[in-house]
């Protein structure tokens, strides 16, 4: 038995070697959720509309506070944008399932690792490297 004040961290879901590959969205309150946004997200830029592909986003923030803030948008080729998403909510796809909209003014940061991109497991244990020894 546990008591509340003795958990530091809760996990579920996936397992830790698959987290590094995930996407991470972060709230306001640093809270992490890992999953990823589903889409397209309609954004206006001060050029254009257009529909965010979430599978080629690689970064998302929010520059300020409230709902009219400016997100910062950046794609697997490394254009970015700079404009205001149509809807107030995100829909989001915990690793476990889970569908959540979460409210823009909650929203802090989305991260996707690179396409391609290696990444270690987070539970890896540092390794020295080994030499052969002749005998």
């Amino acid at each position: 038995r546990f008591g509340p004040g003795s958990i530091s961290r809760v996990a579920l879901g996936a397992s830790p070697d698959k987290v590094d590959k995930l996407s991470v969205l972060k709230l306001v309150n640093d809270d992490l959720l890992v999953g990823t946004i589903q889409g397209p997200l309609g954004f206006d830029t001060a050029l254009e509309t257009m529909d965010l592909d979430p599978e080629k986003i690689t970064h998302l923030s929010r520059s300020g506070e409230g709902n009219e803030t400016a997100l910062r948008v950046t794609f697997t080729d490394d254009a970015t944008f700079t404009g205001q998403l149509h809807n107030a909510l995100i829909p989001f796809v915990l690793g476990s399932g889970a569908v959540l909209q979460i409210p823009v003014d909650q929203f802090r940061e989305f991260t996707r690792p690179r396409p391609g991109a290696a990444t270690a497991p987070a539970t890896a244990p540092a390794t020295a490297p080994t030499t052969a020894r002749a005998h």
